[in-house]
């Protein structure tokens, strides 16, 4: 089952492959959205201040931590102070191992921190995770595995 209502998606990644392993992530969970992808913080930041004035505002940001120019933390702070932001749901996706990166990141105004996955099972399962964290998650047997294949591999912290 798709949900047909569209929405868009911020994604502040450098990394390529992980923007093309997300997009086919969630496409499998059945949203329909139009990416918008920041290679860098700078990049990042002016994406953000289009928000809801140039661009439709996002119903996701995916936010990766160790991006070049500005930090994800850093673009986090700014994305919670700004009006058109302040409520919108914000991920970390990030392939850090620094312990305190998923705490600093919920104190920092994150709704989740996502461990990027180490496999193709791994990002369906973060695509149907953000899906459910939207409202627009189908309820399919799929979803039980998703959410195992979430916590053995891609650890998910939550507020």
């Amino acid at each position: 089952m798709t949900n047909s209502r569209m929405i868009h998606v911020f994604m502040i990644e450098d990394n390529d492959l992980d923007v093309e392993l997300m997009t086919m992530a969630l496409e499998e969970s059945g949203m329909v959205f139009t990416l918008h992808v920041a290679t860098n913080g700078e990049r990042g930041l002016e994406l953000m201040k289009k928000a809801g004035q140039e661009l439709p505002l996002p119903a996701l940001i995916i936010l990766d931590l160790n991006i070049p120019r500005i930090s994800g933390l850093e673009l986090l702070a700014h994305a919670r102070v700004m009006p058109a932001l302040e409520r919108i749901l914000i991920v970390i996706f990030s392939g850090s191992l620094n312990p305190r990166d998923p705490e600093d990141s919920l104190k920092g105004g994150a709704n989740a921190f996502i461990s990027k996955p180490v496999s193709i099972d791994g990002f369906l399962a973060v695509g149907k995770n953000l899906a459910d964290m939207i409202g627009l998650g189908a309820n399919t047997e799929y979803e039980d595995y998703a959410r195992e294949t979430m916590m053995a591999e891609g650890q998910c912290h939550k507020k």
